[in-house]
């Protein structure tokens, strides 16, 4: 039943990043569909009676079903059509990925209700910064395309044209980090403060909690950074992607690599 879904929001995603600009209406209404559809595969593949599926495929999957539902939400108050052109593409690759690499089931016989509430806010926080990463970069071309003044570059050239002015952009990767560090932080004193109750064993400091750390001090540094020496531009952006990528390695890289590479299914 899932894999029909997961196939429908695919096509549907597909369908919204080539519907032209003044259909918006029938845009907003064909996001919401796909972003319902997916979020209820979503749902049947990850809660499995008994247990719970967990795989790099299925964090990028949530990544891009928050990414989706922040373009939506953002849309109404922000011209974010350029985004659209380049969200939703990326969201119906990602929507297929649990369908080619279903990840591994874990069994909750003997887990307390704080491992299912830690499982949930590490994956929204790793699908809120994931947004963020994703939003620099776009940021990053953005103002590249500006400096060399580039004319044409086909379809992607035109979405980053559509894109809001870059004090807009970097005040919605402001929000988004704020909101993902927020997330971040509680999934951080999760672990650390209930690690008995939610993995059923003392705190180990092993490559996920090491990496993990790392990654909430330099989203700590940006966002003070931010507020006291005025952080912006190319530094804000460098401060993202290097709190992404150890984000990144904490969880999803070692996954892929055990999943894809190895062929292991280790939490």
């Amino acid at each position: 039943m899932q894999n029909s879904l997961f196939l429908a929001a695919a096509f549907l995603y597909a369908v919204c990043a080539l519907l032209p600009t003044r259909l918006g209406a029938v845009i907003s209404g064909v996001t919401a569909g796909a972003w319902a559809l997916h979020g209820v595969a979503l749902g049947m593949d990850v809660m499995v009676p008994g247990r719970l599926r967990v795989g790099f495929a299925i964090m990028i999957s949530s990544a891009l079903w928050v990414s989706v539902a922040a373009y939506w939400f953002e849309n109404r108050n922000f011209a974010l059509d350029g985004l659209r052109r380049l969200v939703m593409p990326f969201a119906a690759a990602a929507t297929l990925l649990p369908l080619l690499f279903p990840g591994t089931l874990t069994p909750l016989a003997g887990k307390t209700a704080a491992f299912g509430w830690h499982i949930a806010v590490a994956v929204l926080a790793y699908s809120t910064l994931t947004i963020a990463a994703f939003h620099a970069v776009l940021m990053a071309l953005q103002e590249t395309r500006l400096h060399t003044r580039t004319a044409g570059g086909g379809w992607f050239g035109s979405a980053l044209d559509q894109l809001p002015a870059l004090l807009t952009m970097e005040k919605l990767l402001f929000r988004v980090i704020w909101i993902g560090f927020v997330l971040l932080s509680l999934t951080v004193l999760s672990g650390f403060v209930f690690s008995e109750q939610v993995f059923g064993r003392p705190l180990l400091l092993d490559h996920k909690s090491v990496f993990a750390l790392l990654s909430w001090a330099l989203f700590a540094a940006l966002l003070a950074g931010r507020k006291w020496q005025g952080w912006r531009g190319k530094t804000a952006l460098r401060f993202t992607l290097a709190g992404f990528a150890t984000l990144a390695l904490a969880y999803v890289g070692s996954r892929f690599v055990l999943e894809v590479v190895l062929h292991r299914g280790v939490y």
